[in-house]
């Protein structure tokens, strides 16, 4: 006669699942820069002058030329461009029939801060221009 093995209790399968590490999920939400830095969107509209304040400040800057929310990517720019986007000052929102300008505010996990263009924007020679 063979022994039948023990079946578990419902509590005990509970337990087992319970005691067993969670891994955790993996964002794929925002934007990823080239770095492989993540970006969410912190506010979905600031003003002309805000953005300028905080190109100034240090800021990086993209460009989203169709609006989309990072959908098609984004235009990122270097130090240098982002340089001459101060020294233009104040960017220039376009509102046609067609298209509609607008600038938002990005973070990022390590407190990074993200100026983006959407779409009718006007910024020095560097965006839209």
């Amino acid at each position: 006669m063979s022994k039948q093995p023990k079946v578990k209790t419902f509590a005990e399968v509970v337990r087992e699942v319970e005691q067993q590490p969670v891994v955790p999920a993996r964002d794929y939400s925002g934007v990823v820069d080239p770095s492989g830095r993540r970006w969410h969107q912190h506010l979905a509209e600031i003003s002309p002058a805000r953005a300028l304040e905080l190109a100034k400040e240090g800021a990086s800057i993209a460009w989203d030329p169709c609006g989309c929310g990072g959908y098609c990517g984004f235009d990122w720019y270097a130090a240098d461009q982002a340089a001459r986007m101060v020294a233009a000052g104040t960017p220039n929102v376009r509102h046609t029939k067609r298209r509609s300008g607008n600038i938002s505010v990005w973070t990022s996990e390590d407190g990074g801060v993200l100026v983006v263009a959407e779409d009718a924007v006007e910024w020095g020679d560097v965006i839209g221009g």
